[in-house]
């Protein structure tokens, strides 16, 4: 992977404005808990990288290793979009939340993942 890429989920890309709106619910599961997670970072908005964390989390198949990769890409592209965003005070905090919210949801995520009502 390239440092100043974003990998972007193919279904992400392939999808309509409809099947954005209807599956992706920016950073948290979604619900109540939905606002117990911040959308920004530091005040850096990372809505859309939890967007397409959503579409993985969605269309991937539900194995142990393709939640690997969809918590990896989620940091990939956070690490991204910081580096593409921030000026050089904040990057080092805002790396480190980071790897918080990578934390979150590969130590916390699997319930998230591997629930039925997730396929599609």
């Amino acid at each position: 992977m390239k440092v100043n890429e974003y990998d972007i989920p193919s279904s992400w890309l392939e999808a309509s404005d409809k099947e954005r709106k209807g599956i992706a619910n920016g950073c948290g599961p979604g619900s109540w808990k939905y606002d117990l997670v911040p959308d920004t970072i530091y005040g850096l908005n990372i809505t859309k990288i939890c967007d397409w964390h959503d579409f993985d989390y969605t269309f991937l198949p539900k194995t142990r290793s393709c939640k690997d990769i969809a918590d990896r890409r989620m940091h990939h592209n956070l690490k991204v979009h910081i580096s593409l965003h921030s000026v050089f005070i904040l990057k080092p905090f805002r790396y480190a939340r980071a790897y918080l919210y990578y934390l979150a949801v590969s130590k916390g995520g699997d319930s998230s993942f591997f629930e039925e009502d997730t396929y599609i």
